[in-house]
């Protein structure tokens, strides 16, 4: 659509976490009980995820998707609860300083070329 070649993206993809949990052995939704939310958000992602190394060529053609999301317990985080930011900010820290030397050279090399919209987005005149 934008005429960009496959091979010159390049996409560095940050997720919040990957919750590392176990389906319950029971049959059927009964079972699953809010773990369907969670199975559903998962689908999705990995989803989005997939349809870029689709659009890319990843991993037929060189490594084009970048993505860091570190893994963690099952309801170990949770959105309303501030007391573990510090362990937040430890994981993003340590993801960026195993990440470093290998994003770099791809994203970190040069400066940005700067944001140009590929449509312009007409405003109403009245």
């Amino acid at each position: 659509m934008l005429g960009w070649h496959p091979s010159d993206l390049r996409v560095l993809s940050l997720g919040c976490l990957d919750e590392v949990y176990m389906l319950p052995e029971e049959p059927g939704i009964a079972g699953l009980n809010l773990k369907v939310l969670d199975l559903y958000a998962d689908g999705q992602s990995n989803g989005a995820l997939g349809m870029a190394k689709l659009l890319t060529g990843h991993p037929y053609d060189g490594d084009r998707i970048f993505r860091y999301s570190p893994t963690v317990p099952s309801g170990f985080f949770s959105l309303d609860d501030t007391s573990k930011i510090g362990q937040l900010k430890g994981l993003g820290m340590s993801a960026a300083r195993n990440a470093k030397p290998h994003l770099g050279p791809i994203f970190f090399q040069d400066p940005a070329a700067p944001f140009e919209p590929e449509y312009q987005i007409m405003e109403d005149a009245a």
